[in-house]
């Protein structure tokens, strides 16, 4: 099971095709489960790969695709049957490359129209997939009514809620690591003490510049709330400084997906339009109008 982003970013998944079709490497086929519903921290398509789909790299070793639409379930089954059995006659790698996105943001406080306002408008107006297969099953009167699918819904949710409930009384007690790290010392301070100090004043100029956004772009609210003003107050006042940041001031998260479009709002570096989905990156600025 892969993500979108995963299957073409993280190199164990290259190095994993590099040996499929090896004699004294082989597993006799893998079926490679691609969830390509745009989590890869909302990044565009353009931005994170080279290639049209996240599954080409598979064609290194010429192994099968298949594209199912999300929105259909029962072509999801249809796709998961045809590569159990091609992985059954063949002994070779499949994969399946499901295409969807994703409705809520990365994590609770994540909103998702703070990378991609314009497609987020659209998903908002779509009916989910429950919605969509429910009203599929009733027409083909494979439910009987929509009372029952109603019925069905409420003990799932109670039989998750009770799951819930019950959770914090399962307790694991490893004890296979118990007592390894106990000859483990950390070094002095002396050690390894560097002077790394920065100019007050230009760490200062780079934190505000992080969040210098010009007015014709239009500013998400939980941006402005939650990274900018924040951002702002902090170097007003020289204290209580974030995480987020200490990171935009050390200019360290210099390249890759996670720098314009940070897990955690306030870890953005790049600002949206939620108009026009105009992108602008603050610290680019640093480059255009310092003498440095």
């Amino acid at each position: 099971m892969h993500g979108d982003g995963g299957f073409t970013g993280q190199r164990v998944v290259t190095e994993t095709l590099g040996l499929a079709n090896l004699p004294h490497f082989t597993t006799g086929g893998l079926i490679h489960i691609i969830l390509n519903n745009q989590v890869s921290v909302s990044t565009d398509s353009t931005n994170g790969r080279s290639t049209t789909y996240s599954s080409d790299i598979g064609k290194m070793i010429e192994t099968p695709v298949i594209h199912v639409n999300g929105d259909y379930p029962e072509f999801a089954a249809i796709a998961g049957r045809i590569a159990v059995d091609y992985r059954k006659a063949f002994g070779k790698d499949i994969i399946i490359e499901m295409i969807s996105y994703r409705r809520h943001g990365h994590h609770e406080a994540e909103d998702p129209y703070c990378a991609q306002p314009l497609m987020y408008k659209s998903i908002e107006t779509r009916d989910s997939v429950i919605s969509l297969y429910s009203e599929q099953l009733v027409s083909e009167r494979v439910i009987p009514s929509v009372e029952t699918i109603s019925s069905i819904k409420e003990r799932h949710n109670a039989h998750i809620l009770d799951c819930y409930r019950n959770a914090s009384k399962y307790q694991v007690r490893p004890s296979h690591m118990l007592g390894k790290w106990k000859s483990m010392v950390i070094p002095l301070e002396t050690v390894c003490k560097m002077d790394t100090g920065v100019n007050l004043e230009l760490l200062r100029k780079v934190g505000i510049q992080s969040v210098t956004v010009p007015k014709h772009i239009i500013v998400n609210a939980k941006m402005m709330k939650l990274n900018i003003e924040p951002r702002l107050t902090q170097m007003k006042e020289e204290k209580n400084l974030g995480y987020a940041a200490a990171e935009a001031m050390t200019i360290a998260r210099i390249c890759g997906q996670d720098v314009a479009r940070g897990v955690f709002i306030p870890r953005h570096t790049m600002i949206n339009c939620q108009e026009t989905n105009t992108k602008y990156t603050p610290l680019n600025a640093l480059v255009e109008n310092w003498n440095w």
